[in-house]
């Protein structure tokens, strides 16, 4: 499971999100979801692309879980809208070395990485000088 660096995914203070139940396979908080056809949260599994409208899984308070717990399969969870200049902690790859205002993008497991500039779909933006560790962690990002 990620580290918890963050409490909270939303940081900058807004409330901006959606509730819904997730798909049958369980969920970190921090990981990009998306709606699929049946309007359940699914794992954003994209890489490069920005095709539907992005949340942030929020990790389920209300059941007592924080932000390094992972929240189970089919479970109602709250998403975070992903939407321009909107500051959230948002699960990034493993190994990634980010300074700040890196240009990030989603990989294909709902986690951002390092964006190939020219190449991916830039939807976010690195706030914080970080390397993250052996597993996915929760780093500041700036959306676009």
């Amino acid at each position: 499971m990620a580290k918890g660096r963050f409490a909270r995914i939303n940081l900058d203070g807004k409330s901006i999100s959606k509730t819904k139940l997730t798909t049958a396979a369980a969920t970190a908080p921090g990981q990009l979801l998306a709606l699929n056809t049946s309007g359940l949260f699914a794992g954003y599994a994209t890489a490069g692309l920005r095709n539907a409208l992005l949340y942030v899984a929020r990790p389920l308070e209300h059941e007592g879980l924080q932000s390094a717990d992972a929240i189970p399969a089919s479970s109602t969870v709250v998403g975070e809208l992903a939407e321009n200049g909107r500051e959230l902690a948002v699960l990034v790859a493993a190994t990634s070395a980010l300074k700040e205002d890196t240009a990030l993008t989603p990989d294909a497991s709902g986690r951002l990485k390092i964006a190939v500039v020219g190449t991916d779909v830039v939807v976010a933006y690195s706030q914080e000088t970080y390397t993250v560790g052996a597993a996915a962690e929760l780093v500041k990002v700036r959306f676009v």
